[in-house]
């Protein structure tokens, strides 16, 4: 199936390990392994897959640490691990400026069990991200600064114990574009001071 561009298996009682055959499907676009009972580690390799836009595996019983190689995707657009049992820190390669850094615009890695810190260097650094959602794991630390993510729209991060100040660039004129911001359920504290705005949801209770 060399040929291959889009893979769809959503929604069926797939189990056992992610098979290590697909990584060989170099035209892959869209790859859809959602919603099964798929289990083990999360193969090494997709970042040879140089075409794909959409990798979706949310809804899964996948393990362990996510692969540093994963952030070296160069054409992904969407990626979502949602709903699984990942577990460790954020890959330590996951700020290298790669393709990906550039490329990715939507994010998902909520209701796992990731842990550590969300920041490299003070920062996020996926320029171009629009929804970024890691609720629902077990993130702690302060929380990035979001100086240069300008298109971000949705960000959650509720349920993690998160700590300190909010960030002030989240309120700043660069992110008029943000529509949703859920900061619920963390540790965070200090003085707290926004500019009225409106079409804005925040939770911060």
């Amino acid at each position: 199936m060399s040929s291959l561009q889009y893979f769809d298996i959503s929604n069926n009682y797939f189990y056992g390990r992610i098979p290590s055959a697909l990584i060989a499907m170099q035209r892959l676009i869209y790859l859809n392994l959602s919603s099964n009972n798929l289990t083990d580690i999360i193969p090494k390799g997709f970042q040879n897959l140089r075409e794909l836009r959409q990798l979706d595996l949310h809804s899964n019983k996948l393990s362990g640490p996510i692969d540093s190689g994963l952030m070296l995707l160069q054409s992904a657009e969407y990626i979502d691990f949602s709903n699984n049992e990942l577990s460790g820190p954020l890959p330590s390669m996951w700020p290298i400026v790669s393709g990906l850094i550039y490329s990715l615009q939507h994010l998902n890695l909520s209701s796992n069990q990731l842990n550590g810190s969300l920041a490299y260097n003070g920062a996020i650094p996926f320029e171009n991200l629009k929804v970024l959602d890691i609720s629902n794991n077990r993130f702690s630390g302060q929380l990035p600064s979001f100086n240069f993510i300008y298109s971000l729209e949705i960000l959650r991060l509720s349920n993690n114990e998160v700590s300190g100040p909010l960030p002030g660039a989240l309120f700043m004129e660069g992110s008029l574009v943000l529509s949703e911001l859920d900061l619920s359920h963390n540790n965070l504290s200090g003085t707290f001071f926004v500019q009225p705005c409106f079409g804005f949801f925040l939770y911060c209770l």
